[in-house]
């Protein structure tokens, strides 16, 4: 092999070498960056009439990861035994500190004339259960560094629970 063909093989090595490390360094960053948990701390009423119910929601986010995570977008679906009932859709940044927790408050609001539509549903679920099974899903937008990640958002709970929490 002659000094030109060394001199390639070893540029394409290298460029190799460099791709592979930005690979490795980005799957380990975003396996980072799911290394979080959240929790529902908090869920008051504000306003309760017959066309809108407007309340409070706390959540508690905890980092086990190493570092900092930048929320840029929390968008979740509520659902009283198995009923869409609501949703939250908040674009305002919040910062979860590496091995941290943080308390993040919402604003949520719920449209009656749905769980109306479905009362018999969720009564017959409520009976069946002994209690109201609420759920969120969605996704979390997160950042850290130049990672940005879409995180799907599930929790399961009873309101039986929220109340004595």
């Amino acid at each position: 092999m002659n000094k030109k063909t060394g001199l390639i093989v070893a540029i394409f090595g290298g460029i190799a070498m460099f791709g592979y490390a930005i690979y490795h360094y980005v799957k380990v960053q975003a396996d980072l960056l799911k290394n979080f948990s959240y929790q529902i701390m908090d869920f008051g009423i504000q306003q309760l009439d017959p066309q809108i119910i407007k309340g409070n929601l706390s959540v508690l986010f905890k980092s086990e990861a190493d570092i900092e995570i930048v929320v840029k977008s929390f968008i979740v679906n509520f659902y009283l035994n198995g009923v869409p009932v609501g949703y939250i859709e908040d674009t305002k940044e919040f910062i979860v500190p590496a091995h941290n927790q943080t308390i993040i408050p919402f604003a949520y609001t719920l449209d009656p004339q749905i769980l109306m539509a479905h009362l018999v549903g969720i009564i017959d679920q409520s009976i069946q259960t002994g209690d109201e099974v609420f759920e969120v899903s969605g996704f979390a937008k997160i950042k850290s560094g130049f990672i940005t990640l879409s995180l799907p958002v599930d929790y399961k709970t009873t309101l039986g629970e929220i109340m004595a929490g």
